[in-house]
């Protein structure tokens, strides 16, 4: 019989429960988010025909970053998603999700922007 190989996302899954740190109270932010990015690589890879670039958007006191992936099958007239990562405000960047947007891009035919906004604590409620 073949070797059996768990679907990709159950794999991710299994690997983050497997890394679970306990004593939540102890944990900085930055360690949570060195955590968050490791566990964030999707093992099918980055997307060959995908490419972007980073803009620089100013707000308020300061700039964000905001990636555009775009591919061979995307032009000006394409449709658009503009993409907000997950992470309650606190993790999560436009490098946690790089993969998963260069999928969307792929997979949907369209643009995708990725906006790296501002995480708390270290920038206060409403900074954008």
């Amino acid at each position: 019989m073949g070797k059996r190989i768990l679907h990709a996302p159950f794999q991710f899954l299994l690997k983050l429960s497997e890394n679970m740190v306990t004593g939540w109270e102890t944990i900085t932010p930055d360690q949570f988010r060195a955590g968050y990015l490791e566990q964030s690589r999707i093992s099918s890879g980055f997307p060959s025909a995908v490419k972007w670039k980073d803009h620089e958007v100013e707000v308020k006191d300061s700039t964000i970053t905001v990636r555009e992936y775009y591919s061979g099958s995307t032009n000006n007239h394409s449709a658009a998603l503009v993409y907000f990562h997950g992470g309650g405000w606190v993790i999560g960047d436009i490098e946690t999700h790089h993969e998963l947007t260069g999928l969307l891009c792929s997979k949907l035919e369209a643009k995708v922007f990725s906006v790296d906004y501002r995480l708390s604590p270290e920038s206060k409620f409403p900074a954008p």
